[in-house]
C-alpha cells in the first residue's frame, strides 16, 4: 500500500492555526474519498518538512484526527486512514495520470524560494541558541528592552556592507519576523505621513503577489509597471506618481533578470523628483553563480530614497523568522513605534544568538557553502530543461537566486491547471501567470534549493509527462 501523496497540501502561513488548517485539508480529503481506508500517511517529520511547519504542528494534527476517528495510529507502525463506512466511494477510470499520482513522492520538489534545509547547520545553531539562552541577563528579559538588539543590528550592518555594499547606520536598521511585516510597516508609515491622493504604489508586473496584497491592504492603489529584460521599465508607468515603488532590482522576482546601472540611476532620479520611497526587496541576492554579485540599489542612493529590505529566510532557514530593513532617517522613529505597537520583535535569545553567529563568521561561511551547493543545481536544471525540454520551455538566465523561470512555448497551456496536477505528483513549481497583474504569460517557476535527487532524471520524467499529455497534463 502506497504512502498518500502530499503535494496538494498547501497551508496559508499568513493565517493563524496551522494545525487547524492541516486538519481541515486531511479531513476533507478523507471525506471526499481521495484518501481511502488504510492509506498510509507520511511520517510527521516528512510532512513537517514538506509543509515547512514544525513537527509538533503535524503531530498535533494527527493526534486530533485520531481522536476524531479519522486516523489509526499504532506504536511502531505508520499512521493510516481509518475504515469509515460513510465515506463516499467514486468509481473512476485508471489513467496514466492517476497511476503517476499514486506513485507520487512524499515531498515536493522544485518549490520556488525554498532553501536547502538539509544544509542548515543545526548543531552549530543549537549551540549558539543554547549559549544565548543561558547568558540572558535580567534586562534581556524585561519589557523595556529595545526590540532590536544593538549587537544584532551592528552585525547585520557589517554583513550588508561587506556582502551587498549597503551603507547604513545600525540605528536605522529595523528587525522584524518577516519581509511582509516590514513592507506592511513601511506602507503604513508612508500612508500616515502622506495625503489621500498620494496613496499610490507602483509594483513590478510580473512581481511578488504578497507585496501587492500587503500594499493594497495598507490602503494603496496598486499599479503594475511592466518588466522587460532589464527589470522594471519606468517608461511604462502610468498615472499619478507613486508614494511607494516596490522593486527587486538585483534578481527580479520571478523573471530573474538584473536591473542594469543605467536603469537603476533612472529609478533613483525618478524617486528623488517625485518624492517616492523605493522599497528594494533584496530577497535572495546572496546567491550569484555567474560572476560577482551586483551591489544593492541602496548602495548608490545619496538622497535616502531607498528602504532596503532583506531576509535570513532564504539564506539560513524560514523558521528563524528574521527579516531586516535599512530605513531612511525620516522614517525610522515611526517604524520603531509601529513595531512596538504591534509587538513585531524577535525573542531576545534569538537576537543574541544571531548576532554571535554572524560575528563569528558563520553566516558568511554558510552563504559561501550554499553558493557552492546551489550553483551546480542551477546549472543542472538549466542544462536539463535546455536539452530535454527545449520544445516545451523557454528558460530564463538562471544566473543567481533560488528559482528559474521557464515559459511555455505553447502559451495556450493553462499553467494553473498544470501546477495543480503536478503538485499531486510531488512537484512544487508555481504557475508564472499568477505573478501578473495584466497580460499574463504561462509557464512554471522552478525552485532549486529543495531538490535532492538527480535533476536530469527528474526533468526527464517531467518532460515525458508533457510530451505524452501536453494539454494540462
Amino acid at each position: 500500500m502506497t504512502t498518500a501523496p502530499i503535494g496538494w497540501i498547501v497551508l496559508d502561513r499568513g493565517r493563524a492555526d496551522l494545525t487547524g488548517q492541516l486538519c481541515r485539508v486531511l479531513r476533507e480529503r478523507i471525506l471526499a474519498g481521495e484518501l481511502g481506508r488504510g492509506a498510509r500517511l507520511p511520517s510527521t517529520r516528512v510532512l513537517a518538512k514538506a509543509c515547512e511547519v514544525s513537527r509538533s504542528t503535524v503531530v498535533e494534527a494527527y493526534d486530533r484526527l485520531h481522536s476524531e476517528g479519522f486516523l489509526i495510529a499504532r506504536r511502531g507502525s505508520a499512521t493510516r486512514v481509518a475504515p469509515l463506512s460513510s465515506v463516499p466511494v467514486t468509481s473512476k477510470v485508471v489513467t496514466r495520470s492517476a497511476v503517476a499520482t499514486s506513485l507520487a513522492l512524499p515531498t515536493l520538489r522544485f518549490v520556488p524560494g525554498s532553501p536547502s534545509l538539509d544544509a542548515f547547520p543545526r548543531r552549530l545553531w543549537a549551540r549558539y541558541l543554547g549559549n544565548s539562552g543561558r547568558s540572558l541577563s535580567g534586562s534581556g528579559l524585561d519589557y523595556a528592552i529595545n526590540p532590536n538588539d544593538a549587537n544584532l543590528r551592528r552585525a547585520i550592518c557589517d554583513h550588508l556592507e561587506r556582502r551587498r555594499g549597503v551603507s547604513a547606520d545600525p540605528e536605522c536598521i529595523v528587525i522584524m519576523p518577516s519581509t511582509g511585516s516590514i513592507i506592511d510597516a513601511l506602507a503604513r508609515t508612508v500612508a500616515a505621513n502622506g495625503n489621500d491622493h498620494e496613496h499610490v504604489a507602483w509594483v513590478e508586473d510580473p512581481g511578488y503577489p504578497p507585496a501587492r496584497e500587503i500594499l493594497s491592504n495598507a490602503g494603496f492603489k496598486v499599479v503594475g509597471v511592466p518588466v522587460d529584460g532589464a527589470g522594471l521599465d519606468l517608461a511604462q508607468g502610468r498615472g499619478q506618481p507613486p508614494a511607494i515603488l516596490y522593486v527587486t532590482p538585483s534578481h527580479q522576482y520571478p523573471t530573474g533578470v538584473t536591473m542594469p546601472l543605467s536603469r537603476r540611476l533612472d529609478v533613483l532620479t525618478f524617486a528623488q523628483i517625485s518624492g517616492t520611497l523605493i522599497l528594494e526587496d533584496d530577497y535572495d541576492s546572496e546567491f550569484q553563480y555567474d560572476g560577482p554579485a551586483i551591489a544593492a540599489l541602496q548602495s548608490i542612493d545619496r538622497q535616502q530614497s531607498v528602504a532596503y529590505i532583506g531576509t535570513l529566510s532564504k539564506v539560513l532557514a524560514p523558521g528563524l523568522r528574521t527579516a531586516y530593513a535599512v530605513v531612511p532617517d525620516r522614517l525610522i522613529q515611526a517604524m520603531l513605534a509601529d513595531q512596538r505597537l504591534r509587538g513585531l520583535s524577535l525573542p531576545a535569545h534569538t537576537q543574541a544568538a544571531l548576532a554571535a553567529f554572524i560575528d563569528d563568521g558563520h553566516l558568511r561561511a554558510h552563504v559561501r557553502n550554499m553558493n557552492h551547493l546551489y550553483a551546480p543545481k542551477m546549472k543542472s536544471l538549466r542544462d536539463a530543461l535546455g536539452l530535454r525540454g527545449s520544445r516545451v520551455f523557454e528558460i530564463s538566465e538562471g544566473r543567481g537566486g533560488l528559482q528559474l523561470a521557464a515559459w511555455f512555448r505553447d502559451q495556450s497551456l493553462d499553467d494553473v491547471a498544470c501546477v495543480k496536477r503536478l503538485q499531486s505528483m510531488g512537484y512544487g513549481m508555481a504557475a508564472l501567470s499568477a505573478f501578473f497583474l495584466s497580460n499574463p504569460r504561462s509557464g512554471l517557476l522552478f525552485g532549486i534549493g529543495d531538490v535532492t535527487e538527480d535533476i536530469d532524471q527528474v526533468v526527464r520524467s517531467l518532460i515525458e509527462l508533457f510530451e505524452s499529455a501536453p494539454m494540462n497534463l
